[in-house]
């Protein structure tokens, strides 16, 4: 499957045979070559959309097909506000790397492309926060406290390395 990332496309999910997205009528041969990042990551689809930015979920070409998340910031910046976000997205990018803890995904890259900054990340499957309340609905005491448990260690790490 090719997917669109036109971010007016309507219905992004083409078949890998369409020329043309089926949904913004974007030729796909062009985008495919600029969303085939690195020629490494291929994207599958959208997981997520927020005020800064997207995330997709996509396939690593080069080891056999590994999910990664890839998170796209975007910016309408120019000049030098484009390079002091470029700067910090860098810092950021590098102090994600160096943290090392089995419930915080792992960094594998980080670049910027046509003015638009990336973090490639480990992929971990499961349902998101919001998902897990819209199907079990709101969570007793015990369920926040069990939460709260699998979240204190994740920011006990994160204050002792000063985050």
């Amino acid at each position: 499957m090719l997917y669109c990332l036109n971010p007016s496309c309507y219905n992004p999910e083409n078949p890998d045979t369409n020329r043309n997205c089926h949904g913004c009528g974007e030729n796909l041969y062009q985008t495919s070559q600029e969303y085939i990042f690195k020629l490494q990551y291929k994207i599958i689809k959208k997981l997520g959309e927020g005020a800064f930015g997207r995330t997709y979920l996509a396939h690593n070409l080069h080891l056999m097909d590994e999910k990664r998340v890839i998170k796209k910031l975007v910016t309408t910046m120019q000049g030098a506000a484009l390079r002091k976000a470029q700067e910090l997205f860098e810092r950021e990018a590098k102090r994600l790397y160096e943290l090392n803890h089995p419930q915080i995904p792992k960094l594998h890259a980080y670049f910027e492309h046509n003015n638009n900054f990336y973090l490639v990340q480990e992929f971990i499957n499961g349902q998101t926060l919001f998902d897990e309340v819209w199907q079990q609905g709101r969570f007793n005491e015990g369920k926040i406290k069990q939460l709260l448990m699998e979240l204190l260690p994740v920011l006990d790490y994160l204050h002792q390395n000063k985050e």
